[in-house]
Formats: C-alpha cells, structure tokens, sequence
C-alpha cells in the first residue's frame, strides 16, 4: 500500500535498547517531525480505541483492564511466548497504526517526518518510506540497556529480543546503518552526520 502523502518519510529501526527512541529524541529537539509507532499503538490501545476492540474480539475481553484498555504486560506475556499469537496480535493491530501513522504524517509540518517502527523488520513496511535508518549495538549492550530502563526482567528482555529481527536483518532493509554502541556523544554525532548527508541528497529540511 502506497502512503497518500508527499513528505520524506524517513523510517528509523531498531531492536530494544538500540537507542532509537534516543535518536528520536535528537530529531525532535532539531525540529523535526517524529512520530513514534509504538505510541500510536499505544493511543489505540485506551478504552474504546480501536485498538482494544481488535484485540478483545481476538484474543478475549481478559486481555483489557476492568477500565477497557489493552493489558499491556499480560498481552505481551501471552504473545512473546508463542510467535502465532505475536503474529494474529500484529495483524489485528497493524492495519490500524498504519492508518493512523499516514494521517499524523499528512498533518506533519516541514519537508521530512522520521518515524520510530520498532518492527519494521518483521512487519514489511520498509517499502512505505523513502528511507530506512537502522540503529544497531551488540546484543550485549541492548540488553544491559533495557535492564537500566527497569520494567522488565533479564527473562522478558531475552525473551523480547527473541521475537525481533536481529541487526542484521535490520540492515538488510536500510540505506543508513547507525552504530550506538559507544558514548552517547558518539551517537549524537552519527545521528546528526546522517541527518546532514540526508538534507544534502534532497536539499530538504
């Protein structure tokens, strides 16, 4: 499916403890538009959202709080220990953020609109944007990352990077691969290097 907006969308992918959400968070502060896929499905995911509808007609009302929005933690416990019902989750709740995704990067301001796909990966949306960004760092490195942010054991983290591409999977489908493995000096660079090699190729802004 072709997007029905003329901006330069530009994907940035990575798995858990890449620091894609950092780099985000750079674009941001320079002005950019991002949009951030996870939080999009996470505005579905309220009470009445057509997230939760999805997900309550396919895997059962339990999986919602008594409020009406989508469990996340028992959610992810079911679907991260089995990959059908990771894949039945993904396609219930894909075709809506994607809708939701292209309206937010019609209503964008300026010239390119980054957006954060965790899954790019695994769900073949690369094709939608004009350019992919992959961020990678050791396995390592993103676990002892994700265990900093707290919130999930050493057990869930495992088990979520297991259910992700790996970074070389990820790099198969970008035009730019961006190392975070050092300081986050290091990372700021490369990021903004990136950004500039992009604004020259498009003379865009």
């Amino acid at each position: 499916m072709t997007p029905k907006h003329d901006k330069l969308t530009v994907a940035v992918t990575g798995g858990i403890g890449s620091g894609k959400s950092l780099a985000g968070k750079l674009l941001s502060a320079r002005g950019y538009a991002v949009i951030d896929a996870d939080r999009v499905a996470r505005d579905l995911s309220g009470a009445g959202g057509a997230g939760a509808l999805a997900v309550a007609q396919r895997f059962g009302a339990q999986f919602l709080t008594p409020s009406g929005e989508i469990d996340r933690k028992k959610l992810a416990a079911e679907v991260f220990a089995d990959s059908e019902k990771l894949k039945a989750l993904n396609a219930a709740l894909h075709p809506l953020i994607l809708d939701e995704i292209d309206g937010r990067v019609a209503a964008a301001q300026g010239g390119i609109v980054f957006v954060e796909v965790p899954l790019l990966y695994e769900s073949g949306w690369a094709a939608r944007f004009d350019r992919v960004w992959a961020i990678s760092a050791p396995e390592s490195v993103r676990a002892e990352r994700a265990a900093l942010r707290g919130g999930m054991t050493a057990e869930q983290i495992a088990q979520r990077m297991n259910a992700q591409a790996t970074d070389s999977q990820r790099e198969t489908i970008a035009h730019a691969v961006i190392q975070n493995a050092g300081t986050q000096k290091q990372f700021e660079e490369a990021v903004f290097a990136e950004l500039e090699r992009l604004t020259d190729e498009f003379n865009c802004s």
